[in-house]
């Protein structure tokens, strides 16, 4: 009866979802603690409390796992920056530069786990440059994101009657870059975490940007 109503594709499905959901999640402490050269599938189906069959039912390979979860934390983000435009949205035309800024340096920072994340961004970035397949599909996702963001921050200077004298596209990459670098130069120099001191650096660094590469509106 079940499999004439749909019933079991649905829950079969739920139960798949569930388990992807689970290597994923076990996928990001292992290749974070491991690398993604030296991380086992065993390692990863033990974390996630599955086994090898689990695994092969769901992903091809661990670099296709791995661009689940970058495509997975990815959108994390942006459904975060959704989150926070309805904030500004019903207010149009309040909306500062600050404040533009302010939802970049957000938007860019909104991994739960900063070292975890600039180790595995590092490690996919090897395997990328190492793989020429891998790299396109580094790239794909990369012009993917940025093209997001920068649609949304054309929107947002937009509603101070400015726009951007760049590709916003572009300026998504540049400050995406030195959003990266500062956090990388955080963990290099030891810290776990970026505080707040080197976070404010970043941000005013942000700002400056968005500020030199807007202008208003022509009327």
């Amino acid at each position: 009866m079940s499999a004439d109503t749909g019933e079991a594709p649905v829950v079969e499905s739920a139960r798949r979802k569930r388990t992807r959901d689970r290597l994923i999640d076990a996928a990001y402490d292992v290749f974070a603690e491991h690398g993604i050269a030296a991380a086992t599938v065993e390692q990863i189906t033990e974390q996630a409390g599955f086994t090898r069959g689990a695994f092969y039912s769901n992903f091809e390979s661990k670099e296709e796992l791995f661009f689940a979860l970058a495509d997975r934390e990815n959108q994390v983000r942006f459904d975060r920056l959704e989150a926070g435009l309805t904030a500004y949205l019903p207010e149009r035309g309040q909306i500062t530069t600050n404040q533009i800024s302010g939802i970049v340096r957000d938007f860019l920072g909104l991994q739960p786990d900063n070292r975890s994340w600039c180790l595995m961004q590092s490690e996919f970035q090897m395997l990328a440059l190492r793989d020429p397949e891998v790299g396109k599909t580094y790239i794909s996702g990369e012009n993917r994101a940025m093209s997001m963001l920068g649609a949304r921050l054309d929107e947002l200077v937009a509603m101070v009657g400015l726009r951007f004298t760049m590709d916003s596209r572009e300026l998504s990459q540049v400050l995406g870059a030195i959003y990266s670098d500062g956090i990388t130069r955080v963990m290099l120099a030891g810290s776990s975490n970026p505080g707040p001191d080197t976070i404010d650096e970043v941000s005013d660094t942000i700002a400056r940007i968005v500020q030199a590469f807007t202008e208003p509106i022509p009327a």
